[in-house]
């Protein structure tokens, strides 16, 4: 992995997250990679609600936003799952982090699962004690979809 900034406690964890990602099985829950990645993601807030705001995943695609730590584990696990007749199971190299503050931009290139193959940035928002917050997956891309990632409500600030 290429390094675009002092290797920070939010890379590291970025890259610990994506090694876990790509061992982990889609097929299998169980599978105790899913718990390191999913330990990266807050604690549902608020913690009692039934639809929690926080963390929220938005996707590639640009649809709903994905809310709570069990629901973005599901859509993981989803990409990851391969099937006989399905697209082989989603594969992404970490290739660089830049960190500013609490936010981070990865940069990855993904081959299989059910997005198809494509290179991308994600931005990430850390909240203060480190977990992440909030996800855009791809928001910026090089599949032609436009600006995937941010849904048409989002401002940049």
């Amino acid at each position: 992995m290429v390094q675009f900034s002092v290797q920070s406690t939010q890379s590291t964890q970025l890259s610990e997250g994506y090694a876990a990602f790509n061992r982990a099985d889609g097929n299998n829950p169980n599978d105790p990679n899913w718990a390191i990645v999913a330990a990266l993601f807050c604690q549902d807030t608020p913690d009692d609600a039934a639809t929690p705001d926080f963390p929220v995943l938005h996707p590639m695609d640009g649809g709903a936003a994905i809310t709570g730590r069990q629901a973005i584990i599901a859509h993981l696990q989803g990409l990851r799952a391969g099937g006989v007749a399905g697209p082989p199971p989603a594969q992404a190299t970490l290739v660089g982090v830049a960190d500013h503050g609490n936010k981070s931009i990865t940069l990855d290139v993904t081959l299989g699962g059910p997005e198809g193959s494509h290179a991308c940035a994600d931005k990430v928002e850390f909240d203060d004690s480190g977990c992440i917050k909030v996800f855009w997956h791809c928001s910026t891309d090089t599949h032609g979809n436009g600006h995937a990632g941010h849904p048409a409500e989002h401002t940049h600030q």
